[in-house]
């Protein structure tokens, strides 16, 4: 299972690549309030209601794990308060958490959350063979392309790599 965060939602969008998450072997996992906030972000491009068709699940954080979300708030002042919903669901539930956002990997590490990127998703995608890799790399160009913070030598190194099929 995968509880994603609203950067690595935004970078499947942007590259094209939303629709094809649902044929990894994982349960993919958006907190409700993520599912709200993506609509906002992408001016309505992306409606979180649509989420379920492409395969996506949206969880509610039970009720008595909100004052967790609090106390990590007081804790780390730069995730954001939905992207921390995001950590105390994946630890909840004891998964993985989907997210590139510098300051949630650093809270996701000191409370023990196991976490991956956009990049780890990407190659799970070649790995199982979802995804042609020539469409991976258009997919990461899209992604650089809107202006989408990705680490450049790793992004130049897997475009290249997956032009050459």
């Amino acid at each position: 299972m995968l509880v994603f965060d609203t950067n690595v939602l935004m970078d499947l969008h942007k590259g094209y690549l939303l629709s094809k998450a649902d044929s990894l072997p994982y349960q993919l996992i958006v907190p409700d309030v993520i599912a709200v906030e993506i609509e906002d972000l992408t001016g309505g491009e992306l409606n979180g209601a649509e989420l379920p068709k492409l395969g996506f699940v949206i969880n509610e954080l039970p009720g008595k794990y909100m004052q967790e979300v609090e106390t990590l708030r007081q804790l780390y002042v730069y995730p954001g308060t939905n992207d921390l919903f995001a950590l105390v669901l994946a630890r909840v539930m004891g998964v993985i958490l989907m997210t590139k956002d510098r300051d949630l990997v650093n809270a996701a590490n000191n409370e023990g959350i196991p976490c991956y990127g956009i990049l780890w998703l990407l190659k799970e995608m070649e790995r199982h063979g979802i995804v042609h890799p020539v469409v991976l790399a258009q997919g990461l160009v899209h992604m650089r392309a809107a202006v989408r913070k990705l680490p450049k030598e790793e992004c130049e190194e897997l475009i290249k790599r997956w032009e050459r099929f």
